[in-house]
């Protein structure tokens, strides 16, 4: 049987590989309406995976094989920072694309796009470390 928190861990990764297909769906077809979508699941990641259907439709999929990933061990603070961070990237490169700054715009969302899918194959998230080191800047000022 699969550990819970493997399970999530998986799910994660499912969400963070499918938003990144779609922002990658969206530069191919000149979709805005897909960056507008990956932006609300998201939006509604920062509040908690569990508010992303993405995320829960990653929960239903059964494991094809034993999850590998070590650990499995989620810091869900660290997660909602990452979503946030890739919104703000995300929705300033919708606005820039609205605004009629096209390369700049799209350059944003494909490099989240680039960032999502990064994290959910390899397990990479640059958002993480950008917390991790925000983190340890800001506890050894505290100290």
């Amino acid at each position: 049987m699969v550990e819970q928190g493997c399970k999530e861990s998986r799910a994660l990764r499912f969400q963070r590989v499918l938003q990144g297909g779609l922002l990658f769906g969206a530069y191919a077809f000149d979709c805005v309406t897909l960056i507008v979508i990956v932006a609300v699941t998201m939006l509604l990641s920062c509040f908690s995976s569990r508010c992303n259907p993405l995320y829960l439709f990653g929960l239903l999929m059964p494991a094809s094989k034993p999850d590998t990933a070590t650990g499995c061990a989620m810091d869900r603070q660290a997660e909602r920072f990452a979503c946030a961070l890739g919104l703000c990237f995300t929705a300033t490169g919708l606005v820039l694309i609205n605004a009629g700054r096209t390369i700049a715009g799209w350059s944003l969302v494909l490099l989240v796009g680039c960032l999502s899918v990064l994290a959910g194959t390899v397990g990479f998230c640059l958002g993480t470390v950008v917390y991790v080191t925000l983190l340890k800047k800001h506890g050894d000022e505290i100290q």
